[in-house]
């Protein structure tokens, strides 16, 4: 991206970044993936031309539809795509990133396309995964997909919200992702920017850093440059220049580029410090804290939601589904979000739930997919299948796969 063109307000000032100097680092040639979940892409946009290397559109229940054209339900997904450039360039000067762009956020079943999106994205080859969604508060369901991308060697990026101090969206208050606010130019804490805080404290869990999210130049709808605000701006500027640190050493592990992101962090306002767990991000100090701290070695990540050490209680069952399971008759179709307890075999654990379920009530799914590597499933079914898988004792976590759930709402 033309930093004369696309320059993002208030990242010079606060990084002090010279394309003069960005633009003498050794580029490598073999280009980064960059998994990229939001309402879509504008495939024709000329700031994003040569960038996008794959794309998909999630449907109804998590469907793949197949569909390869790039496109955006709305403009969001082309704004995030715009900075991820953006912040690559900081730190590359020129721009070695490329988009697998998954279409997930529109309609209905929103959790089950991000699901689906996530597990699309991961077989791709991505190094760094930008997720600028959200569901809003305490949901634990995608815990077990963010650990499995990190055992993978992925980076989740996700923004933690704009709701305000004291509100958080689900994945970014995992403790699993690099949880990402916004900041204004002048390095304050952006008043819209969420926090996830110990309960009756001042203590922040989540973000982990803060960028700059405030009027930020970026991709526009039918190929314009126009300025855009929030956290999941921050995040896609966090996700490129995460990004370009992988392309300069593709060796590192997402634990070694989190921790050079963390550890080189510039602080904080001194106002600041209930609203970000540790600070600014410094993209050059990152890069100089790599040459040194290369490990190679992934750490082990918890499959927790960031409410652990919060003081708050998520149930095993998300309430909006236990109130289906009740008010539904039982030949009634719904969807479910499961997550089994770990289990040696954690392939034949799954299979038995949904077999014993279905010999139990003489129903048999009518659409299942079973994400065995994040012991996670996603199935369509009576309710009295329903009520008899979520009870299985395997059965460690249940949700809704649609947009509505009480999880996301109780701990706002």
């Amino acid at each position: 991206m033309n930093s004369s063109v696309c320059a993002s307000k208030g990242i010079d000032s606060l990084w002090e970044i010279l394309d003069e100097s960005s633009s003498q680092i050794a580029v490598h040639s073999q280009p980064v993936l960059v998994g990229h979940l939001d309402t879509g892409i504008d495939g024709t946009h000329p700031v994003l031309s040569g960038h996008i290397k794959r794309f998909r559109r999630f449907a109804d229940r998590g469907k793949d539809d197949a569909d390869k054209n790039a496109n955006d339900s709305g403009i969001h997904g082309t704004q995030t795509a715009g900075l991820i450039l953006e912040g690559a360039r900081l730190i590359l000067g020129g721009n070695q990133v490329q988009l697998c762009s998954a279409r997930v956020l529109e309609a209905e079943d929103a959790p089950a396309r991000i699901l689906m999106g996530f597990d699309w994205v991961r077989s791709q080859g991505v190094r760094v995964v930008n997720a600028a969604l959200g569901l809003t508060g305490l949901n634990p369901v995608f815990g077990p997909m963010m650990a499995a991308l990190r055992r993978d060697g992925i980076l989740p990026v996700v923004p933690i919200g704009n709701q305000g101090p004291g509100t958080s969206n689900s994945p970014g208050n995992y403790t699993s992702v690099l949880s990402i606010g916004a900041c204004e130019a002048n390095g304050g804490v952006a008043s819209f920017s969420g926090s996830l805080n110990i309960s009756g404290e001042t203590t922040c869990l989540k973000p982990d850093l803060v960028a700059p999210g405030v009027n930020l130049e970026t991709a526009g709808p039918k190929g314009s440059i126009r300025e855009a605000s929030g956290t999941s701006m921050a995040a896609g500027l966090v996700s490129g220049i995460a990004a370009a640190l992988f392309q300069q050493f593709p060796d590192a592990s997402s634990s070694d580029v989190e921790e050079a992101l963390l550890e080189t962090a510039n602080p904080l306002h001194p106002g600041d410090h209930h609203l970000c767990r540790v600070g600014r991000v410094n993209p050059e100090a990152a890069l100089e804290y790599l040459k040194s701290n290369l490990t190679g070695v992934e750490s082990e990540h918890l499959e927790t939601a960031g409410y652990t050490g919060s003081g708050r209680h998520v149930p095993r069952i998300d309430p909006l589904l236990d109130s289906r399971l009740t008010s539904l008759q039982g030949h009634e179709e719904m969807g479910m979000i499961f997550v089994v307890r770990k289990e040696r075999d954690q392939a034949a654990a799954m299979q038995q739930a949904v077999s014993s379920a279905s010999a139990q009530t003489g129903d048999a799914p009518t659409g299942i997919q079973l994400l065995v590597y994040a012991r996670t499933g996603l199935v369509y079914g009576s309710r009295r299948f329903m009520k008899t898988l979520c009870n299985h004792p395997s059965v460690e976590l249940a949700g809704t796969p649609d947009i509505g759930t009480v999880w996301d709402r109780m701990f706002l």
